[in-house]
């Protein structure tokens, strides 16, 4: 298993190639402003990415148990409350 130290050790979803590209959705781990445009090109990509994206319930999905801890709470406070989630 491949562990990257961003502030946190963080585990890869996938088998990375050697010297593969590695990537981080900021979704899992910012929650602020900002909008910033993707040109990375991948089939699945936002296009458009912003430090919000953690509310959006397809990427919760996606990205369960994967998300920092005060993101995580976050969703499960809004799932709890049946509110959307802020």
């Amino acid at each position: 298993m491949l562990r990257l130290s961003y502030l946190s050790p963080k585990t890869v979803l996938r088998e990375s190639k050697i010297h593969g590209e590695l990537t981080h959705d900021w979704c899992t781990t910012d929650d602020d402003s900002y909008s910033v445009e993707c040109n990375c090109g991948a089939p699945n990509c936002r296009k458009i990415l912003t430090g919000k994206d953690w509310q959006r319930p397809k990427l919760q999905k996606r990205y369960a148990g994967y998300f920092s801890a005060y993101l995580a709470r976050k969703i499960a406070v809004g799932r709890d409350s049946g509110e959307p989630t802020k």
